[in-house]
């Protein structure tokens, strides 16, 4: 059974995984720093996110949707779950942190919530894909 988001779900991980790929500087940082591990890290990060990006989430400009329209992930189900779980502890980190923020930041607030919650409806359907897990 495919897994699906809502097309204002999907707008909020777009968001969010252009903000994270924002950090791909980071990556020149600790190859020249030597740090590889931290790099491969980070490398494979970046990739989820841009398999994410490329395969399941598109361009905002390929096509508008309605907000509850359904929008189909298709990266296989580990591949899936790990880049979904970082989002969601990102999502997580950046709620906590602008709870705080004042009144107009609070958009930011709305869609790392929504982001959040289109994490845990993803990785809800995973689970009950992979019932051993």
């Amino acid at each position: 059974m495919p897994i699906t988001i809502t097309a204002r779900q999907r707008e909020a991980l777009y968001v969010q995984v252009l903000d994270h790929l924002s950090g791909i500087g980071d990556l020149w940082l600790a190859i020249d720093a030597g740090d590889y591990e931290h790099a491969d890290v980070l490398g494979h990060a970046f990739v989820d996110d841009l398999r994410l990006l490329l395969d399941d989430l598109g361009w905002p400009d390929q096509e508008e949707l309605p907000p509850d329209a359904k929008v189909e992930l298709t990266l296989p189900p580990g591949d899936l779950r790990r880049v979904i779980e970082r989002l969601r502890d990102e999502a997580t980190e950046l709620f906590a942190d602008t709870i705080l923020f004042p009144a107009d930041e609070k958009g930011i607030l709305r869609r790392t919530a929504l982001a959040a919650e289109a994490c845990g409806r993803v990785l809800l359907a995973l689970d009950r894909q992979e019932p051993d897990r």
